[in-house]
């Protein structure tokens, strides 16, 4: 347990940070189910993904908002109560090649879901650093360094050539205090 004050008020300890983190993203983008604790806002260039656990006593919650599809800019945040405590950044996207094809792009995101259900316990700031599909010749990479509180990585999937790149930035957000 690693206790972090972020808030005058808030002290949060990084371990259940880290489960929360990987439960919202469990449940949220990468997941193929619905879910009653989940809401999403979508526009024709935008969506918003918004979890809180169904506990009552929980003061966690997470949401992602994206914009853009083939290549995409967004950031995910948590919050304690009404505080955010942690976010990622991220932009990237398909290879601009492959930025006509819907199929392709859809094949894509569905094998990208696919590999962030694999999300690391420990690192739980996107997929695994190697996931291989059931598809032959598809591979999703994943490189990060640093910890929750302060991180950067990149991911990218293999099919041929790379078709999709993304790269990320994040940690704990500190408040005046």
């Amino acid at each position: 347990m690693a206790l972090v004050q972020v808030h005058q008020d808030l002290i949060i300890d990084t371990e259940e940070l880290r489960t929360f983190i990987r439960e919202a993203k469990l449940v949220t983008y990468a997941s193929d189910k619905e879910n009653p604790l989940v809401t999403r806002q979508e526009s024709p260039l935008s969506t918003i993904i918004r979890y809180k656990r169904a506990d009552a006593r929980s003061h966690w919650s997470y949401s992602d908002e994206y914009k853009g599809s083939y290549a995409a800019s967004g950031e995910e945040v948590v919050w304690f109560d009404d505080i955010p405590v942690w976010s990622m950044a991220y932009y990237g996207g398909m290879i601009s090649d492959n930025w006509g094809s819907r199929e392709f792009a859809k094949k894509t995101f569905c094998f990208l879901k696919e590999a962030l259900r694999h999300v690391s316990e420990d690192h739980p700031y996107r997929g695994p650093s190697l996931y291989k599909g059931e598809d032959p010749g598809i591979f999703y990479h994943n490189e990060w360094k640093g910890n929750i509180t302060k991180f950067h990585g990149k991911e990218w999937i293999i099919y041929r050539s790379i078709i999709f790149e993304q790269r990320y930035i994040g940690g704990l957000i500190a408040h005046q205090f």
